[in-house]
């Protein structure tokens, strides 16, 4: 079906049907590409740019002091805003009289009669010996004294002659005031250029192997050559043609009709209006050439104990027969080339180096074992529950496993000083592949805890994204894989609580202790609330839902929508619930069932399916929607419910289209309002509801003391397992959930947040009711609302570790001020776990795109990189990833490009043309076997206003009813999930109940994974290569895709894409533009100096001043200077490890300017560290960290003004005051 989706598309917007065809409309008109105008109504259309490469004028001079040779310019000629009256192809040749066949063809089209137009093609064969500078050949002419010519340059070059071959349309004109038929009657439509080297002659690169012994990705690419580029065209090469993919006369339909053609079909070079080129999907299965591939099944690695050879060796094995069959291959490099081989090589070596340490600790000791079972097992349960099938980890996963394991378990690991970059193509499984090191921290951290007498509780992992959205999706899906660790914790069978293999022989109960494992998601406000009691409880309750102003200020906190095991609805937000879906509602009622049954038969919008009895006392009523309803109806059911029902029936969760949310009471309060929130699965055939004994512990002592010496808690329901996720913030700093998702820019909170000591293990209280936080015995670092809860039910507690593992995905987008802000916080994030454990954390990095990503590293976290996989000498292997030949095979994953430039049309007139050929394919092959991966168009823009029009295009070009969706900024956090939801389930629903379209932007190019997705348009080049290969990498994984690119003629940088399509993806990770950040240069500190201080000083572990206090003067304590100097000292240390290009001095100065401007000004004021503004109130206090409120107001004083509450490049808002009578 792609092959009829590309070769329809071309008969449409290119032509012709037929050689000989009849069209009923003007040709300009009906084939936007490949119309090549007359020069003189190019001219007349743009007197000032000249459309046409005039022989008297070449452009720029090779050598100013000669008058006798004139340059053709090597980029496009003319004003881009108008059709082209030329087109040509250049590449390069080795000979100095180079000789070769040309041939060229093209159509012209006469006016019959009335809306008739009759083409003719045309062609010219020659041989030609380039022996001079320029040649100019007619090769047409007509009645008028018009003439076709053929134009060829020859340019000498360091590496050898660049040919020039235009073809120029000097046809004339006879009229003054032309109409659009007279042109068109002029204009040569479907031109072709196509050139067969003679013996003598070969084509070479356009370009040097000019590279650096660093640059590995490069020399990866040396065999893959640019070899030709063209002029308000494509150019292809043999390398990159597709002669035999598409049929020969859709591909060039006059070579077909002229016989003496026919031998240029196998041409070296040649022109091409409408390029394809084709990436086949990444192979990441076992190459069997390396022997029998290692243990790969996630259940049976969890069962691993004593095969570890057996089932590991295999890997090391084989990896080490692919180094030495590439040292064979380094032997016969030249002397630059075997240098690089060689350090390529040393890599590889030292990779698996560290695999073999990773698997000697694994043979040694018995909890890192432990762990590496516990994480596969966390795999194999996560993705069971998603799709039913047991998960086989891809080599390269295991493989990165076993590679991280060492400077896990070693704090003291030489490579705590990398970064290890995770570099796999889009849809590679690089979130599985962290998500299992994530579980083996997890898991070996409490083990080790245990040992010396801890609970291994707090914060663990921090994992941070870019993108609040894309943060949101993948906090869900890493909330799937914590849900696993939780259940197996609390799993019980013969040999105890806690989940171990069948062969280990470990004993005991709660083998990973009673702390729960939880996830957090961390960030901005706008999306999940900051407080509590405040704003989340009332959200929840639906208490702020007549506050529309204030319920969209605060946040959702019902991010959980659907439970992670079983896929049950625990919240109806935003997106209506369909006809059919389910609804559990838990409740307390002494009524029968009988009873309500009768009562439930009066409700039209829902029938009752079941009533289930739980042994607490609970019964869950399970209602099928008869109808399309949203929160407010469902809510509004329960309000029905209950004034019949009265109060002989009780809803247990916080609302009834919050089923899954319930609510946590003060029992020592007279008003049992709730202060917190549980996430529970209400339906009770879930796997979390089903043989459960929930235990977990904290460090109030009640009557049931547990073996790590906490306590056993209350919950509302001990037979089921609760959804173990955090959604606003103060739970995050009470409840110091065991991983943290969160944006890069919300670390910016630490200067103003000193709770967030809580992320890095910094707590010594804990209440029942509110959960853990700081005191010095006076001052409590809690909100003021909740210090009555604090007053009982309290008691000391041991600090936790800080984080050990930091995982940043999505490198690639941190980058420019956002990545420069970041890099300066980063010291502030790895100051502090320094300061509390003395041991630096381990730090995991992941992308699809990366282009000279070790400054990037070493700028953001003063490391060294270490990319995995390690390159191969071959960008098509490196052992781990390769790329199938057969790249043109419609039945295997994997994605043709298709670009489309239509010079002087109306942009969106050509989309639209686009959706209606692909329409109306789609629509008649409504019954192929192959429709479901085509029929949803994921249609991409670079904008919102481009997404916006382009809407509206399809739905006047298509229908204006149309199912489409869309996937922008625009949405609400909680419709992307959703979204994305219903859009995978389309899989496996019949074709005509999917959405036909979603319209989407850079948003598309981030965690977004839904295989069957193949057919894609993106209007416009992306800003960069990256966005590009991310968005475009998303579609095509699990069938053959086509990616259709519609390029911007009034843009020259579209342009330049579209003339060298072949060759920019024939090299398209060497496009990748590196990452540029700063994080100490004078602009980042200007911004972020004083209050990244801040943030170090108001969250350190063992503070010797109340830093965590409002009291700004705190400076001016003596021994202030104590923690001062903590700070500078990790800075310093920090700075050795970073090519700053100045003096290190010279920034830790700058600090020190910063502390004495604060010192200065904390003697002579008052002075606060935050004030908050309420609006329409003024700020009323000097303050260390001022916003722009505080700038306008002269009497104010502050020391940081301006100070990031995001690290994100964001404009300051303006206040507006309206001064009347």
């Amino acid at each position: 079906m792609r092959k009829e989706l590309i070769e329809t598309l071309i008969r449409d917007v290119y032509g012709p049907s037929d050689p000989n065809e009849e069209i009923n409309k003007n040709p300009l008109i009906k084939y936007s590409v490949g119309a090549i105008v007359p020069y003189d109504y190019a001219k007349n259309d743009n007197e000032d740019s000249p459309q046409l490469i005039e022989e008297e004028d070449y452009g720029n001079h090779e050598d100013e002091s000669s008058n006798d040779t004139f340059l053709p310019p090597l980029i496009s000629s003319g004003d881009i805003g108008t059709k082209p009256a030329s087109f040509g192809i250049s590449f390069t040749v080795n000979n100095e009289k180079p000789s070769f066949k040309i041939c060229v063809t093209w159509g012209m089209y006469e006016k019959k009669e009335e809306d008739k137009w009759k083409r003719t093609p045309f062609h010219y064969i020659t041989k030609i010996v380039l022996d001079e500078e320029k040649k100019i050949v007619t090769i047409y002419d007509d009645k008028e004294g018009g003439k076709i010519e053929l134009q060829l340059w020859k340019l000498k070059q360091d590496s050898g002659y660049t040919i020039i071959v235009y073809v120029v349309n000097k046809l004339k004109l006879n009229c003054e005031h032309c109409k659009y038929d007279d042109i068109a009657n002029k204009t040569i439509f479907q031109p072709s250029i196509r050139i067969k080297l003679l013996e003598g002659t070969e084509l070479i690169s356009l370009e040097t192997n000019n590279y650096s012994e660093e640059d590995f990705l490069y020399y990866s690419y040396r065999e893959r050559k640019a070899m030709a580029r063209g002029h308000r065209c494509s150019a292809i090469w043999k390398d990159v043609d597709y002669v035999n993919y598409i049929d020969k006369d859709v591909i060039w339909a006059d070579g077909v009709y002229f016989k003496d053609c026919e031998e240029f079909f196998n041409c070296d070079i040649r022109s091409e209006f409408i390029p394809l080129y084709a990436i086949p999907a990444p192979l990441l299965n076992w190459n069997e050439n390396y022997g029998k591939p290692p243990e790969l099944s996630t259940y049976k690695l969890s069962e691993m104990w004593d095969e570890i050879d057996d089932y590991l060796s295999p890997l090391v094995v084989g990896y080490e027969k692919w180094i030495k069959e590439n040292e064979k291959l380094c032997n016969n490099n030249n002397d630059n080339d075997n240098n690089v081989c060689k350090k390529i090589i040393d890599i590889q070596k030292e990779f698996l180096e560290r695999v073999k340490s990773g698997i000697e600790i694994l043979k040694k000791d018995v909890d890192a074992r432990l762990a590496f079972c516990f994480a596969n097992r966390v795999m194999y349960l996560q993705h069971w529950w998603k799709k039913k099938e047991e998960m086989k980890l891809y080599p390269y996963q295991l493989a990165f496993i076993l590679m991280s394991i060492e400077p896990i378990y070693n704090e003291s690991s030489k490579y705590r000083d990398y970064v290890d970059l995770l570099w796999i193509p889009t849809g590679g499984g690089k979130t599985e592949a962290y998500s299992a090191i994530m579980a083996f921290t997890m898991a070996l951290r409490r083990r080790k805890a245990l040992k010396q007498g801890k609970t291994g509780g707090g914060t663990t992992i921090i994992s941070r994204y870019t993108l609040r959205l894309l943060t949101i999706q993948q906090f869900r899906r890493i909330l799937r894989m914590v849900t696993a660790a939780e259940y197996l914790r609390v799993f019980k069978d013969a040999n105890g609580i806690g989940w171990r293999p069948k062969k280990s022989n470990i004993k005991g109960d709660l083998i990973y202790g009673s702390t729960r494992f939880s996830v957090g998601l961390w960030v901005g406000g706008d999306i999940t609330p900051n407080h509590l009691i405040d704003d989340g409880i009332k959200v929840l309750m639906g208490n702020l839902d007549n506050d529309k102003s204030k319920r969209e200020s605060v946040g959702e906190p019902a991010q959980v929508i659907t439970c992670p095991v079983c896929d049950t609805r625990l919240a109806f937000i935003d997106i209506n619930a369909p006809k059919g879906e389910k609804l559990f509602l838990v409740v307390k009622t002494d009524l029968s069932n009988d009873e309500l049954k009768n009562e439930f038969q009066s409700y039209h919008e829902v029938s009752l399916s079941k009533i289930v009895d739980s042994p607490n006392g609970y019964k869950t009523i399970i209602l099928e929607l008869n109808q399309e309803m949203n929160e407010s109806d469902i809510d509004q059911l329960w309000k029905d419910i209950e004034s019949n029902l009265g109060e002989k029936i009780k809803l247990i969760p916080l609302r009834a289209s919050r089923p899954g949310y319930f609510g946590i009471v003060d029992e020592t309060r007279r008003k049992k309002t709730p202060i917190d929130f549980e996430i529970y699965c209400p339906n009770p055939d879930c796997d979390l509801n089903k043989n459960v004994d929930y235990v977990e512990g904290i460090p109030i002592e009640s009557s049931e003391a547990l073996p790590d010496k906490l306590y056993k808690r209350n919950t509302l329901f001990k037979e089921r397992i609760p959804i173990p996720a955090f959604t606003v913030d103060e739970q995050i700093y009470s409840r110091c959930p065991t991983v943290i998702i969160s944006t890069v820019d919300k670390f910016a909170r630490l200067a103003y947040e000193p709770r967030a000591r809580a992320i890095f293990g910094n707590v010594n209280k804990y209440n029942l009711y509110y959960g853990y936080y700081y005191s010095d015995g006076e001052t409590s670092v809690i909100p003021e609302k909740t210090i009555e809860v604090t007053k009982s039910k309290s008691t000391d507690v041991n600090p936790f570790d800080p984080p050990e593992l930091i995982i940043q995905d999505e490198l690639h987008l941190i980058e420019g001020p956002l990545g420069s802000m970041v890099g300066l916080y980063e010291a502030v994030i790895e100051g502090l776990i320094l300061e509390a454990s003395g041991h630096k954390p381990k730090y995991i990095a992941a992308t699809a795109t990366a282009r000279f990503a070790e400054l990037q590293v070493a700028k953001l976290f003063a490391r060294k990189l270490f990319i995995f996989p390690p390159n191969g000498l071959n960008i098509t292997d490196n052992f781990f990833i390769r790329y199938d030949k057969d790249v043109w095979n419609d039945k295997k994953p994997g994605r043709i490009y298709m670009g489309i430039l239509a010079p002087a049309t109306e942009q969106f007139g050509v989309l639209g043309k686009v959706y209606e050929n692909l329409r109306n394919v789609l629509k008649s092959k409504i019954n192929d076997n192959d429709i479901k991966y085509y029929w949803t168009i994921v249609s991409y823009f670079n904008v919102i206003k481009e997404l916006a029009l382009g809407s509206t295009v399809y739905k006047d070009v298509i229908s204006n009813e149309t199912l489409s969706y869309e996937l922008s900024s625009r949405n609400k956090a909680t419709e992307i999930p959703q979204i994305l939801d219903d859009l995978e389930k389309g899989a496996n629903r019949p074709v005509n109940q999917n959405h036909e379209i979603l319209f989407t932007t850079s948003m598309f190019g981030t965690g977004v994974d839904i295989p069957y997705l193949s057919l894609m348009t993106v209007f416009g080049q992306p800003k960069t290569t990256s966005q590009y290969i991310q968005a475009t990498g998303r579609i095509g994984r699990a069938h053959s895709g086509l990616v259709i690119v519609i390029y911007k003629f009034r843009r020259p940088r579209d342009i330049s894409y579209y003339e060298m399509f072949p060759a920019y993806h024939h090299r398209i990770y060497l496009e990748v533009e590196p990452s540029s950040v700063s994080p100490f240069s004078a602009g980042t500190l200007s911004r972020g100096a004083g209050p990244a201080m801040i943030a170090f000083l108001r969250n350190m572990r063992n503070p010797s001043v109340k830093w965590y206090d409002n009291d700004g003067r705190v400076i001016l304590d003596s021994n202030s200077k104590k923690d001062i100097e903590t700070f500078r000292n990790i800075l310093q240390s920090r700075l050795k490890n970073i090519d700053l290009g100045k003096d290190p001095e010279v920034v830790v100065k700058y600090f020190d300017d910063m502390i004495k401007k604060w010192e200065d000004i904390a003697q002579n004021n008052n002075l606060k560290f935050v004030e908050y503004i309420v609006k329409p109130n003024d700020p009323i206090n000097n303050v260390v960290l001022g916003d722009p409120d505080h700038e306008r107001r002269s009497s104010v004083i502050v020391v940081y003004k301006n100070a990031p509450q995001s690290l994100r490049d964001v404009e300051e808002t303006t206040a507006f005051e309206i001064v009347g009578d």
